[in-house]
């Protein structure tokens, strides 16, 4: 219950953002872009993410999302990309998983879209680049996924 009511804060926070517009290296209330976006929710929730999407694919528990989204949780963090031409994954967008088969991330604006296609607010971009998950509340910290209070900066500001 204590997960649920962690994801539940992480998503109305995150909502409140909705609308606002994409910047490419954007960590502001005022713009930001994908991974900024996911990592200032987190920041909000006590835990300091790594920078970019394919930096915060690294981390966190893997969500195993190949032949189903059941498995995904509200607040866990989905990847989306491609394979590059040596065969490996190549991570450029990640949002956060709310539930009902919906992601909020920032791409153009801040927005709510679908994995299932057969719903009305289905992004192709999203459902057919998904490339992976993580599950980062409940992690154990570490590099990726550090609480804000055992991060040495942040104790020294104390």
């Amino acid at each position: 219950m204590e997960k649920f009511k962690e994801a539940e804060k992480l998503i109305i926070f995150a909502k409140q953002f909705i609308g606002y517009p994409y910047l490419w290296g954007g960590t502001s209330a005022k713009a930001m872009d994908c991974s900024g976006f996911t990592k200032t929710i987190y920041f909000t929730g006590g835990i300091i993410l790594a920078r970019d999407a394919s930096q915060q694919f690294l981390h966190g528990v893997k969500v195993d999302v190949s032949s189903s989204l059941s498995n995904l949780q509200p607040g866990d963090l989905v990847y989306i990309g491609r394979l590059n031409k040596e065969g490996k994954e190549r991570i450029t967008h990640t949002g956060m998983y709310i539930g009902n088969t919906e992601v909020i991330h920032s791409s153009g604006l801040v927005s709510i879209n679908s994995l299932d296609s057969t719903r009305s607010n289905y992004s192709s971009y999203l459902g057919k680049g998904l490339r992976g998950a993580r599950r980062i509340i409940g992690a154990d910290p570490g590099k990726g996924t550090e609480p804000v209070g055992l991060n040495n900066w942040y104790k020294s500001q104390k």
